[in-house]
């Protein structure tokens, strides 16, 4: 074997290693950066979760009363207000569970960390009667949400 020969394998070995280096590196990487989108979607959701509750808080004394139509001008128009300030955080605090779902489909987090998380907080978002009109089948914008929910509910699949 020549030097050329000893120098050119030698330089092969080393390439490979540092390729090697280079994989687990990245998959590191990814590692870290698919458990920094969790963490972050978390916040997301528990932040417009938040959000939905304290306009729920501040409406409740209006809701509480019997009869809207014995309410003043303000009353009503501040009613109002509130219930599109909720409608506004319901559809903002879903559209952090559409991002996280999208995340799931496109394989960029966990699955399954992810499904032991969020499968009862999708199957309860989905099956409440009070959100029911974000989710028909045909109309709804939240269609990853959709997607994961029928992935994991359907056992026929």
């Amino acid at each position: 074997m020549t030097s050329y020969e000893l120098i050119s394998i030698i330089i092969a070995s080393v390439s490979a290693i540092i390729a090697v280096l280079s994989v687990f590196s990245a998959i590191k990487a990814n590692t870290l950066s698919s458990s920094g989108i969790e963490t972050s979607l978390r916040s997301l959701i528990e932040n417009g979760r938040n959000i939905v509750n304290t306009i729920s808080i501040t409406m409740a004394p209006l809701l509480a009363q019997k009869d809207e139509k014995s309410f003043s001008e303000i009353q009503r128009k501040e009613l109002d207000i509130y219930k599109g300030l909720f409608k506004s955080a319901v559809e903002s605090w879903l559209n952090t569970y559409e991002e996280a779902c999208a995340k799931y489909i496109d394989n960029k987090i966990d699955k399954t960390r992810f499904k032991k998380q969020y499968h009862s907080e999708i199957r309860g978002v989905v099956e409440c009667q009070e959100l029911k009109s974000f989710f028909d089948p045909t109309t709804s914008k939240f269609k990853a949400i959709l997607k994961v929910y029928e992935e994991w509910e359907n056992l026929e699949k």
